[in-house]
């Protein structure tokens, strides 16, 4: 009898194809970690059947076992090159979010949808820029930030967070009118100053 295989296509870091026996891994959160530890990269791109799989819907996905058939495609980068990337995506989103505030209040206080998923936007995304600046912080081993400043950025998103659930529309407004442009600030120079030690780390290698 034919055992049931998969295939795994490795990009990146490593171009490879291999037929996998179908129980090879527990699940695919098995197989990203084997993978992620044997390039030394990180993960930044899968399919599964040539369906791209965003990489934040990998939560939902890394109990998922193989059942024989599929065709895995994963993309393995190094960690700088992810890093690097991560830096410049998270300033140019910075600079994107300054703009999109000019109308934001109005908006609110117009009771306009957009404003509400704008609002909800704000609050992922800024919380999602606090975790890549740990990462960066293990990765670099650079601190290029005070822990009493993290601390009022959390304190200011939970703040837009719970003024927007109770629908209090003069809160919500004064908190982004005000604590949000001085979060975007101290954000900004972190991560401008993060770009700073990579260009300086190129520049060293050249």
């Amino acid at each position: 009898m034919i055992k049931k295989c998969f295939k795994l296509i490795l990009k990146g870091m490593v171009n490879e194809e291999i037929e996998m026996p179908f129980d090879e891994y527990k699940n695919f959160d098995e197989l990203i970690k084997v993978y992620s530890k044997n390039t030394g990269g990180i993960l930044i791109s899968m399919k599964v059947n040539d369906k791209e799989i965003p990489m934040n819907y990998f939560e939902k996905v890394k109990n998922s076992f193989f059942e024989g058939g599929e065709v895995i495609e994963l993309e393995f980068m190094p960690r700088e090159f992810v890093m690097k990337n991560l830096v410049k995506q998270s300033s140019d989103y910075i600079e994107k979010l300054k703009s999109s505030l000019n109308n934001l209040s109005k908006d609110l206080l117009a009771h306009h949808e957009e404003g509400k998923k704008v609002v909800v936007s704000i609050i992922e995304g800024i919380s999602a820029l606090l975790n890549i600046i740990i990462q960066l912080k293990t990765f670099t081993s650079e601190e290029f930030f005070d822990m009493e400043d993290i601390k009022k950025i959390e304190v200011v998103i939970k703040d837009i967070s719970q003024a927007f659930q109770d629908n209090d529309l003069e809160k919500l407004t004064e908190k982004i009118d005000y604590d949000l442009i001085v979060v975007l600030k101290i954000l900004s120079k972190i991560f401008r100053d993060y770009e700073d030690l990579f260009n300086e780390s190129d520049d060293i290698e050249e």
